[in-house]
This record gives structure tokens, C-alpha cells and sequence, in this order.
């Protein structure tokens, strides 16, 4: 499928809206190329480029092939679903290849709230007052171009629920201008109270919500890139804001990136960079970070976070790190955690140089021996059984990253 000049694009439906009756969307399916080159092609899904119902019954997804968007200053793309808008999605699954090339002749970023915004997810591009659920992704996602970009594994922006999800996908992007939030599974998260939906402005400030996902995949960019703007990159999220809490995780992911630039690249085993009050609780982060700024800007990251600018609370985690770059403490590259309760710490991970490693009674260190039954998934982090299975995942130090087995969600 190509388009040229259409702004909603999907490969079954551009766009559905309905306000009054409810629409069955159940059991589709597309194996296809869409390829659209126009600068007003904004919204482009692999299922449906806009949904916007609260009643809404959309149900069972499955999505295979190649998605390629150029030139667009507004862009939400997603592998299933560009933009879904006050609505509730279930059970998607893709395999797709991802390529985002936004506008090159942009030269402003910032207001208005719609323009030189890319946002790119295995799933959904852009999550709006929504909650998408049970979504499986794969594949390989790349954005670049002067925008504001947000690329994750099943989400790229997020106000609403991201519930049972994963993405073992590679994810790679570049920003000339703008920011740049790359998460495992989300973008960028934060409340609706400075975003529109598409018919007027939202009123809801609820704290958005990731919980019960796995990111198993990488987080890569080219050598020398020259960075217009922060960069956020985060195992679960690039950038948690406003309160984002973020429950029953797991992530085991490699982070490496090369750049030359004037402002600041935060990377984290959860989140790139943290706003607000925030909360983690119940995460396995298996990370190894491989960033350098060659540019005047800092080059901060931790096991948990890159950086925060408020209160951040952990709780129940266990850690095994190899982190280049600088840290103001082991877990956190700038700023410090404020509750860990507790935390634990693989024998043998590596942390920045700077960084003095004190254990105490909320910051343990343990061995691998001690992780070879089912009961510490379960006691010691307190993980459910009942979403998490533990039976084959036992930490083994003669294993390489790359080769761990990782926990099944049920």
C-alpha cells in the first residue's frame, strides 16, 4: 500500500470514530508494506491509523510486514494502531519493520502542542486517555529527522495504561533538534493535562501506568551522532513524567550509544530520565549500558534511572549491571533514589568508577547461588505466579546476558 497526501492511513481502516454506537473491530489482520510520503500523513497503523470510542470493542490484532512514513511534522505511527484516542485495546500482536523519517525542513521546535512531534510504537504510536493490554511485539523500529521523537518497543507517547505487554524488538533513533525518548516499551509517559485529544482538550489527570511488562531487546544508536536536544533511554521507559508508576517489570537489554553533543544523555535499566514523584516496584533489571558523549553535554546513567528531578521511589528489585558512564550513585546516574526497599545486587556487576557501593539492609548484595529457586521471585521481590512464571529462570553466572533465560508472562 502507498499513499501520498491522505492523513489517516491504516492497513483496514484510515479512521474510526464513533461516538454513539459501539464498533466491533475483532480478529483482523494484515501482512503488508504501507509505505506514505507526505507531510500531512499523520496518522498510520498497520491495523487502523485513528480509533477514537470509549465503546469501542477492538479485540485480537495481528500485524506482519514493513511500515515506512516520511516527511510528516506530526506523526503517530504504530505497528497495529497510529493513534488510539479514549479507547481500549486488547490481544496485538506484530512483527513488523518500522522506518520514520520526519521533516528536514523544520526548523522550530516547540508549540503548536501538534507540530514536529514523531511518535512511534510496536503497537500504538500514540496511547490517549486509552489502555492497551495484552500486546506482544517484534521487529525493528527506527526514527530520525528534527522532531521531538519518542519511539518504544510497544507504546512511543503514553497517557493511559500499558498493561501485560512486551517487545522484544531493536529499537535506533537520531534527533538533529529535538528530544529524543527511547523506552523498551514506552516513549515517553506522562498525564494528559497539557495534551488534546483530537476534538478538544482533556480534563483527566489520572498518573499513567505501566505494569506486568518485558522488554528483551536493544536500545542502539550510530557512532557521532550530532544531538539537538536531550537524550532519554530507559529499558522500560526513555521518559517517565508527571508521576508514572511502574510495577512488575522485567528488562534485559543492552544500551549503546556514541554521541557528540552539547546537551545530556541519561540512561537507565527502567527509566532514561524520571519527573515528579514516581514509584517502581517489583523489576528484574538484567542491563549493560555502552554510552559516551564525545560533545560538552554529560553522559549520566544507572541501573534503575539515568537521571531524576524529584522524588523516586524502588522497591524490590534485583540487578545485574555492567554501566559505563557517570553516576552520582550506583542506581541512579544523576540524583539519587530516595527509597530502596530493599534492592538487590548480583555478586559481579560492574558500576561507574565514581561510584562507592555501601549494602545495608535496603541495598543487599547477593550471589547467583541464592537465586536458583522459584520462592525468591516470589517472597523475596514478591512477583505474582499467577502473571509471572518463574519455573525456568534461575540467574546463572556462566551465562552470558544475551543467553539468560528470561521469566514467561502468562
Amino acid at each position: 500500500m502507498n499513499n501520498k497526501g491522505d492523513a489517516f492511513i491504516g492497513g483496514i481502516l484510515g479512521y474510526n470514530k464513533n461516538d454513539d454506537v459501539a464498533t466491533q473491530l475483532l480478529n483482523l489482520n494484515f501482512d503488508g508494506i504501507i509505505s506514505v510520503d507526505s507531510e500531512n500523513s499523520q496518522f498510520v497503523g498497520g491495523i487502523a491509523g485513528y480509533i477514537l470510542s470509549p465503546d469501542n470493542i477492538t479485540d485480537n490484532m495481528t500485524v506482519t510486514g514493513e511500515i515506512t512514513v516520511r516527511y510528516g511534522a506530526f506523526v503517530n505511527v504504530g505497528g497495529a494502531i497510529g493513534y488510539l484516542d479514549d479507547s481500549n485495546v486488547k490481544q496485538i500482536d506484530t512483527d513488523v519493520i518500522i522506518n520514520v523519517f520526519a521533516s528536514k525542513n523544520i526548523t522550530n521546535i516547540g508549540s503548536p502542542i501538534y507540530e514536529n512531534r514523531v511518535q512511534v510504537g510496536g503497537a500504538v504510536g500514540m496511547l490517549n486517555d486509552s489502555t492497551i493490554e495484552d500486546a506482544f511485539t517484534a521487529g525493528s523500529y527506527d526514527v530520525n529527522g528534527n522532531a521531538h521523537l519518542m519511539l518504544g518497543g510497544v507504546v512511543g507517547r503514553n497517557i493511559g495504561n500499558v498493561i501485560h505487554t512486551g517487545s522484544t524488538a531493536q529499537l535506533s533513533g537520531e534527533s538533529y533538534l529535538g528530544v529524543l525518548s527511547i523506552g523498551g516499551i514506552v516513549g515517553l509517559s506522562s498525564q494528559n493535562q497539557i495534551y488534546r485529544t483530537m476534538d478538544n482538550t482533556s480534563d483527566k489527570e489520572e498518573d499513567p501506568e505501566i505494569k506486568e511488562s518485558y522488554f528483551i531487546g536493544t536500545i542502539y544508536f550510530d557512532e557521532e551522532i550530532q544531538s539537538g536536544n536531550h537524550i532519554y533511554l530507559g529499558g522500560i521507559v526513555g521518559n517517565a513524567k508527571h508521576g508514572t508508576q511502574i510495577s512488575d517489570v522485567y528488562v534485559r537489554t543492552v544500551i549503546s550509544a556514541i554521541i557528540n553533543s552539547e546537551y545530556d544523555i541519561y540512561s537507565g535499566g527502567i527509566a532514561g530520565y524520571a519527573t515528579d514523584i514516581g514509584i517502581i516496584v517489583r523489576s528484574i533489571v538484567i542491563i549493560e549500558v555502552t554510552t559516551d558523549n564525545t560533545g560538552t553535554g554529560s553522559n549520566y546513567s544507572g541501573a534503575i534511572i539515568g537521571g531524576r528531578n524529584d522524588n523516586l521511589y524502588s522497591n524490590h528489585s534485583l540487578i545485574y549491571a555492567d554501566i559505563s558512564g557517570y553516576g552520582e550513585h550506583m542506581l541512579s546516574g544523576k540524583g539519587s533514589i530516595d527509597k530502596l526497599n530493599p534492592t538487590y545486587i548480583i555478586s559481579g556487576s560492574l558500576f561507574h568508577s565514581s561510584t562507592d557501593i555501601t549494602y545495608n539492609s535496603s541495598l543487599m548484595e547477593i550471589v547467583f547461588a541464592d537465586l536458583q529457586t522459584t520462592s525468591f521471585y516470589t517472597n523475596n521481590l514478591g512477583f505474582n505466579q499467577e502473571i509471572w512464571n518463574f519455573t525456568e529462570y534461575f540467574l546463572d553466572e556462566n551465562s552470558a546476558l544475551e543467553d539468560m533465560i528470561f521469566p514467561t508472562i502468562n
